[in-house]
């Protein structure tokens, strides 16, 4: 499935003829904030979204139907809650924490832009390195399930960049509006394709969706 999304993308690209009989190559710069979540919730474990940044560039090509490629840096946060028995120990153990990954994203996207519009729409694929990951938060275990008197509990911080998959894809699809002196606003959802997280963590099925709103503006154009 992923591979055909990818043919379709490629082919879509090479067939592409600018609508237009105006080309314009623009560099723009990026920078805004995104509202990121994935996991599935299970038993005695959940997450909630919470708020990261991007920042990158997009080099785009024709003022009507076009194409674009963007490369972003995006760190995303979750807060997570866990609570399990250990019957090693035995004794409910807590994790309160909030999970970050970094990611360099590119993007390249097949765009329109109606005539006469300062609306632009796009539809492409996202490829995603992983680049860091972090867990910060406090761990807690008690001797009796429920309300029993925690016996031992302290804070962590560890990196925890092994716990996920070098590479993500994910489907795009963005809006965008030109402002004046050739500043931007432009919303992008990403909808997660593969599970981020690797083989001692997939019961979590952990898919990466985010959306993200973006400032740009415009630093290079001829045409």
């Amino acid at each position: 499935m992923l591979n055909k999304y990818l043919n379709v993308l490629c082919l879509s690209l090479l067939a592409f003829s600018p609508a237009s009989s105006q080309v314009t190559n623009r560099i723009t710069l990026l920078a805004g904030t995104n509202l990121a979540w994935g996991a599935n919730d299970i038993e005695h474990y959940s997450t909630d979204s919470r708020y990261g940044y991007n920042a990158g560039f997009s080099i785009a090509k024709s003022e009507r139907l076009g194409y674009s490629l963007g490369v972003v840096y995006s760190h995303n946060r979750a807060k997570y809650k866990m609570e399990e028995y250990s019957y090693q120990y035995h004794a409910v153990l807590r994790r309160n924490g909030i999970q970050s990954v970094s990611y360099i994203d590119f993007t390249p996207m097949i765009t329109y832009t109606p005539e006469r519009s300062r609306f632009t729409i796009g539809i492409g694929i996202g490829y995603s390195l992983a680049i860091g990951a972090k867990s910060d938060g406090h761990y807690l275990a008690s001797e009796n399930y429920g309300n029993g008197a925690f016996a031992y509990g302290e804070d962590y911080k560890i990196e925890n960049k092994k716990s996920f998959q070098r590479a993500d894809w994910g489907g795009i699809v963005s809006t965008g509006i030109s402002l004046t002196k050739g500043f931007g606003l432009e919303i992008q959802y990403r909808h997660g394709l593969t599970n981020i997280t690797k083989n001692d963590l997939s019961y979590l099925k952990t898919k990466r969706s985010s959306v993200s709103l973006f400032v740009s503006k415009t630093i290079w154009s001829k045409g």
